[in-house]
């Protein structure tokens, strides 16, 4: 209640839709408040919407991907790429091994996408849960956690794949005061990403560095 007036404020300000609240859907995501005020935000509706990309008879896994196959490989890196973003951490590197092939891939890339559509639809009630009563929003600490492959991505530019690249991760967090002291950490994630490093990294301090 005593943030009410906020809130107010905030629909006054910007026209929404229909208010609801306790459990709903948002923009394609599950939005649900447990009885102890902690959240639970999932994608389960729209990735169990998902199909596996058909691979026609006769196409060898090195055959390079024609336009039909583009266009679906586009189309199934775009929809696993907005549902890691809303709520799936843990899929953002295989969208980015996805994403990468979608233009200049392989037959055999259309198989390891049908893989990740696979393991989405296996773990569709995943997501990011906040968990009520953890942060004390008057001493908590907002963190950053990152951490790089080295050398073993392959990357398609202008047609021809480039080995020897690097894959870059990182969690945005809102955390415990807990990392000055060396104890076990609490945190809210409020931020994720994986994706190739631009740069050639010659060791793994440095790909560490650029991520």
């Amino acid at each position: 209640p005593s943030v009410d007036h906020m809130v107010d404020y905030v629909l006054r300000t910007f026209e929404c839709g229909k208010i609801e609240e306790g459990k709903f859907r948002y923009c394609g995501k599950e939005v649900e408040q447990l009885d102890d005020f902690s959240i639970r935000i999932t994608c389960k509706a729209t990735t169990l919407k998902m199909r596996p990309i058909v691979i026609k008879h006769g196409r060898k896994a090195s055959d390079a991907l024609n336009a039909e196959e583009k266009s679906q490989m586009k189309s199934v890196a775009g929809s696993l790429s907005w549902i890691a973003r809303q709520c799936r951490p843990t899929l953002a590197y295989r969208t980015s091994k996805v994403q990468s092939a979608s233009a200049k891939g392989c037959v055999k890339d259309i198989k390891e996408a049908n893989k990740t559509i696979d393991y989405a639809i296996r773990t569709a009630d995943k997501g990011l849960f906040f968990k009520s009563g953890v942060l004390d929003w008057d001493n908590m600490v907002s963190g950053c956690v990152s951490d790089a492959s080295h050398g073993n991505e392959t990357e398609h530019v202008d047609g021809k794949a480039e080995s020897h690249r690097s894959q870059g991760g990182r969690l945005q967090i809102l955390a415990t005061p807990e990392p000055e002291s060396g104890d076990d950490v609490h945190f809210h994630v409020i931020g994720f990403a994986s994706h190739i490093l631009k740069r050639v990294c010659r060791a793994t301090i440095q790909a560490e560095a650029y991520a």
